[in-house]
Order: C-alpha cells, then structure tokens, then sequence
C-alpha cells in the first residue's frame, strides 16, 4: 500500500479558540492532498506539535509508528507530522 500526502502549503495554519465546554485550544496544521492506494485525491492536513517547524513542501508517506489500531479493531493512521516522512519522488529514497 502506498499512502501519500502532498504538502503544499509552505506555512501552517495557527487555529485556536474555545470548545463547547469551555476550554481553550490551539493547533498548527499544514494542508495538502492525500493520494490513496486507488489513486483517488483528497485534501487532507497534517498536524504540527507545539514549536515543531513548518514543513517543506513536497511529498510524505506514513511511517511504520502511524499506523496504530483502533477501537473494535479498526486500523488507523496518524496525521500527526511526526508520524510522517518526506520521500524524494525521483529516486524513491526517504
């Protein structure tokens, strides 16, 4: 299976405010457009950890530490940035 996103955005997203119960929340996200295994493209984000930096644009592939089970087995992915590499798209190598 190969999983992709194209970041391509140079800069990420600052999104903050106050949830339904009162508590206060901000995030950094940088969108792109996910490539899935049948060749279908969605646009889709990945999420940035505090004072983590931006991401360059380019391609990105999930590592083995993204994917992680889930409720009643399910299979999930991170978005996470952390969780996932750079490839270099004309040679293959991460």
């Amino acid at each position: 299976m190969k999983l992709q996103i194209e970041v391509t955005s140079s800069t990420a997203t600052i999104k903050s405010g106050t949830s339904k119960t009162g508590k206060a929340y901000r995030f950094a996200e940088q969108t792109g457009m996910v490539t899935y295994p049948n060749g279908e493209r969605r646009r889709s984000a990945l999420l940035l950890d505090d004072n983590e930096p931006d991401l360059s644009p380019g391609l990105y592939e999930p590592t083995d530490s993204a994917v992680y089970p889930g409720d009643y087995g399910a299979i999930c992915i991170s978005m996470n940035a952390k969780n996932w590499q750079r490839v270099d798209p004309k040679s293959g190598a991460k």
